[in-house]
Parts: C-alpha cells; structure tokens; sequence
C-alpha cells in the first residue's frame, strides 16, 4: 500500500470540488459565521452580568439581551440555509464522483477489472464517494474553524492572564499530540476494514446468488461459519478504530477535568484580588468548557478523517487503474470473418498460458477449441476481442492485426454466446434492443422465431413489453442471449460452452440448429466434449495435447 495521506485525498477531491467552488466558499462562510457567534455570545452573557452585578445599568443589559436574541434567532436560520447547502453539496458533488467512478468501471481493462472483488467495486461505485463529502465537511471546514475558535480562545485568556494563557497552549498541544498519536493507528485499522468489507460484501454477493446450490448440497453450517469469521475480522478492525477514539477522548477528558480544577482555582484567586470581574470568570469557564469541546470535536474529526482517507484512497487506486487501449482506427467493413494467430505468447500472473500458438481459420469455416478446464480456452475469447492483448505475436482479423480497428468495430462483427446468458432487469424488448438499438419490431420478432422463443412470447401477458428476468428458465436465458446474436448479425460467432449444462443428446440438436442459423458465418466453439466438436469442419486442441489444425 503506498503512503496516502490528507494531502492526497485534498488533492484528489480538488478537481470535484471546482465546479462547485462557489457553494463550497459560500457553505465555509456561513459556518464561519456560526463559529464566530458560538465565540461571541458567552462574551455577551459576561457582559450582561457584569452590567447587572457592578454597574446596575438596566438599559444596556437589555440591549446587550437584544443582541443576544437577535443572535440566536440568526443562528436558527443560518442552520437551515447551511443544511440546504450541506444536502445540495452532498447530492451534487457526491454525484458527480459516482459518474466518474462508474465510467471507469466501464473502460477499464480486463486484467485489471478481474484483480478487483465485486463487493470492493460496489463499495467504491456506491458507498465511498459520500465518505468524500463527509471528509470535505468534518475534516476540512470543521476542522479550521475549530482552529480559528482555538486561537481566539487561547488570544483571550492571555488577556486575562499569562498563566491562564499558558495553560491553554499547553493544553492545545498535549490533546493534539494525542490525537494525531491515535489518528495514525486508527487509519490503519480502517484501510484494513475497507479490505476484509470488500472481501465480504463480494463473498456475500456470490452467496445469495448461489443460495439454492448451498440448500440442495446442504452448505448452511460451512456458509454459516464462513459468515461468522468475515463477520470477526471486520468487526475486531471496527473495534479497533473505536477503541482507539474512546482512548484518545477519555484521556482527552482527563487532561481537561484536571486542568478545568486548576483553571478553577487560578481565576477564583483572581477575583478574590479583583483582577477579574464575575462576568469574565463566567466567560472564561464557559470558553474553557468551549475549548475542552473543540479539542474532542478536533480529535474525533481528525480520526474521521484517517478513516475517510482510506475511503479516498480506494476511490483514487480504482481510477488510476489503466483504461482499454482504443486507438481509435479503422471499422471492419466488410467482414468476411476470416481469423489468424500468428507465433502469439500470452501470460497471466506469471502463468504461461499461451506460447508460441498459431491457428488459421477460414471464412464461414466451423471449429471446435478443446481441452482441459483452465487451460486458456476461454482467455482466447479475451484475447480474440481484445480485452486483453497478446504479450507476443499477432492475431488479424481479415488480415488486418486487431489493433489496428476500434474496438466498437471488432466486437460488433464477433457475437458471444457463454454458458451463463446475460439479461437484464427490464422488459424482452429491452433486453434484446441491447444487441441492435435500431432493430426494428419486424426484426424483433424474427429474431425471437429464429431463437425459437416465439411460443414463449406468446404466453406473455404484455408481449415483449413485459419484465422477464424473474420469470426465465436456464433454456428461455440461452435463447434471449441466440436472438441477441441473431439482432447483432456478426460475422464471428464464438460459442463459450453455452450448452454445458445439457446432456449430449439435446446439445448435438441444439449446436446443430445453431450452426443452420449461422450458415455462412465464422463459428468457433469451445468445448471440453469431443461429440460436439465432432459437429465442426476441424478439431483444434490447446494445452499439453495441443495438435494443430487436427481435421475431424
């Protein structure tokens, strides 16, 4: 983990706080305002004892008491503007890190994307950027008027007296001490919570989307104690953090009971001789008693702020991330679908999965990619749609390298079915639209009798317009992810074990069906099942069998 402190949170947030820099000036101001009242109005209290108690002057204590009202009543309405101010902040400023945030997830390439847990992105894209708020307020703009009421404080007492002044300097820079002693510990406890939450939230996640595999295998005891020890982990971190914000407030407290006795007995003494007056007693027990809040308020802000800055520093490692490389270049138009890997490396985390491979496939040519699980099958999907780049080699589409076009272009002409189809909340309309914004109803409806969805439509009570996700089958998902195919009209078709899950019988039948719809087009299958690949006008194989260009 580098070093990442308040600087670079600041520095971070500073391009988000520039488009609103006008409301953030206007939102310190008022609260300035407010601090200088809190400051003011204790003086005022001693100046009205004083005026009754010494110079029995009843028409300045009543306009000192007018003073005062009118302060309060100001007060009351300056919190309402600055909450106004604080909700609209929070839902601008907040929003706007959101977008940011959630648009790099979208550019972000694959190597990088697959580091990262899912409940870590949901945390940065969802939960953080509030954390940069709260930062902002607690541990910017609190944080220096609670240092302007310090240095007024501190100003006045040593008009008082030296002593008296003295002590609250030293006061100052104990509790200070202290506070930025325990601040450091408690960072550290929170960036490792924000770990062990991310770790949690995308455990948690897989959990409940897989619940009925844990209840048919009967999981629950071990589900149950994997639940009970991320619970322990992240819930010993809080404790820490929390533990060290109550050692630093109650020493805080002790340090300031002792001393308030001191204070005490110092400006009692002080009145006795009649350097002071009740009124600036009063004053100053009350500043004293202001100054023990504003220390405490410092202290937990501060550790607010070591805690937010591990939020921070998430939200900034995510989008330094490094983005698809899109160059921008030439569309592919026409396509033929011809493909070819030349001498192509590949590695993975130190892992070699490809070295020196090289395949040629034909237009409309039908080829099955077998071997063993995890042997970089499906990394040949990533690297064919250029997710992610070969470390040696070349791979062309239509003798061109892939490089060479826009991404938009590449994986407009490659269509991809995988085993666990893609739907969305919405309705079959919606879904389908996503593979051709312009389709048409006619198209629409082809496509749903080509993917042999036409009964199914049928029976729903809003046609395509109604929701769908909840109500599909493992089958009815296949064939909205083969109608998306067949709207999107590609000229290579990859087929990414789609049909796994079925026996051998109804995957030959269904494979079939496929390739008469795709007649004409590039197909690639992988498979792991020789019956299927049997289908195909070639058989290649990777991994330690690897035999090049096997005809079937």
């Amino acid at each position: 983990m580098k070093k990442y402190n308040i600087k670079n949170a600041i520095n971070f947030l500073g391009k988000y706080v520039h488009p609103y820099k006008a409301h953030f000036v206007a939102f310190y101001m008022g609260w300035l305002v407010e601090t200088i009242i809190a400051v003011l109005l204790p003086k005022l209290f001693g100046i009205m004892l004083d005026q009754i108690i010494y110079q029995k002057d009843i028409k300045d204590f009543i306009k000192v008491s007018g003073c005062v009202v009118f302060l309060v009543l100001y007060s009351c309405l300056l919190y309402y503007w600055l909450y106004a101010q604080h909700h609209y902040l929070m839902i601008m400023f907040t929003f706007q890190i959101k977008i940011d945030v959630f648009e790099k997830f979208l550019k972000i390439n694959l190597v990088n994307q697959k580091k990262l847990k899912i409940g870590e992105i949901m945390a940065i894209i969802q939960e953080y950027p509030a954390e940069c708020m709260h930062f902002l307020i607690r541990g910017i703009v609190h944080q220096i008027n609670n240092f302007i009421i310090i240095i007024f404080l501190v100003a006045f007492c040593f008009k008082i007296h030296c002593i008296v002044g003295i002590m609250m300097v030293l006061l100052s820079g104990i509790c200070g001490s202290i506070t930025i002693f325990f601040g450091k510990r408690s960072k550290t406890a929170s960036i490792i919570q924000k770990e062990e939450y991310g770790k949690y939230i995308s455990w948690l996640y897989e959990s409940i989307e897989n619940f009925f595999s844990i209840r048919l295998l009967s999981m629950q005891k071990s589900i149950k104690k994997n639940f009970d020890e991320f619970s322990t982990k992240i819930l010993f971190q809080r404790e820490r953090m929390n533990l060290y914000n109550i050692y630093s407030e109650q020493i805080i407290k002790g340090i300031f009971l002792i001393s308030q006795l001191c204070i005490f007995a110092i400006t009692s003494y002080l009145i006795k001789k009649g350097i002071i007056t009740i009124g600036t007693f009063t004053v100053l027990m009350a500043y004293f008693t202001k100054l023990t809040n504003v220390i405490i308020d410092i202290n937990q802000n501060w550790n607010d702020a070591q805690t937010r800055v591990g939020y921070i520093w998430k939200i900034d490692e995510f989008m330094q991330c490094s983005d698809e490389i899109d160059n921008k270049g030439m569309h592919i138009e026409p396509c033929i679908g011809e493909i070819q890997i030349n001498h192509m490396d590949f590695m993975y985390d130190s892992n070699k999965i490809y070295s020196d491979f090289s395949l040629h496939i034909k237009p409309g040519e039908k080829v099955a990619i077998i071997g063993k699980s995890g042997i970089g099958k499906s990394t040949l999907v990533d690297l064919l749609t250029g997710m992610i780049k070969v470390d040696k080699g070349e791979i062309k589409i239509d003798g061109v390298e892939i490089e060479e076009y826009s991404l938009k272009s590449l994986r407009k002409k490659i269509g991809i079915m995988f085993q666990d189809s893609f739907v969305l909340e919405g309705s079959l309309k919606e879904n389908l639209l996503l593979a051709n914004t312009k389709a048409s109803d006619l198209e629409l409806y082809q496509a749903i009798k080509n993917a042999g969805l036409d009964a199914f439509v049928k029976k729903l009570q809003a046609g395509m317009d109604t929701q769908i996700r909840e109500i599909l089958s493992g089958g009815q998902r296949q064939r909205i992810a083969l109608a998306q195919l067949c709207l999107q009209n590609p000229n290579i078709i990859i087929l990414d074990e789609p049909t796994s899950a079925l026996d051998a019988e109804a995957e030959i039948e269904i494979i079939s069906k496929w390739m008469k719809i795709f007649k004409g087009k590039t197909m690639v299958i992988i498979t792991h099942r020789n019956n299927v690949a049997k289908l195909c006008d070639r058989i290649v194989r990777i991994g330690e069998d690897y035999e090049k260009d096997n005809k079937a």
